[in-house]
């Protein structure tokens, strides 16, 4: 989606994920939490309120997460997270061309 027409704003947070006790298969493998700061929040709510005035069948918002495999302190693993949230805008039209500029040379001065 993102091309050259397009301002990225980027909006970055972080988590956490940390291997889960699972009772069954069912369970998931990991389980954790990501901080969502109130900036993002307010890009994502106002994306949201944005395509209630002209909804879009097939409107989606996307969070980018990333992931590092970490030891704490205490030597339990975890996965450290990075949260993103790109806010993807229109670039401003670029200013129009100067209007050509006229020849200002007289056929009389030329000297041939």
């Amino acid at each position: 989606m993102n091309d050259r027409n397009q301002i990225v704003t980027r909006h970055k947070s972080d988590g956490v994920m940390f291997p889960n006790m699972k009772a069954n298969d069912r369970h998931p493998d990991v389980k954790g939490s990501i901080t969502i700061t109130s900036e993002q929040l307010r890009m994502l709510l106002a994306k949201a309120k944005a395509n209630q005035a002209n909804p879009e069948p097939d409107f989606e918002m996307k969070v980018e997460l990333a992931g590092w495999e970490r030891t704490s302190n205490s030597g339990k693993q975890y996965m450290s997270l990075a949260v993103e949230v790109n806010d993807y805008k229109p670039a401003s039209a670029p200013p129009p061309p100067p209007p050509p500029v006229e020849d200002q040379i007289d056929d009389d001065d030329i000297p041939f």
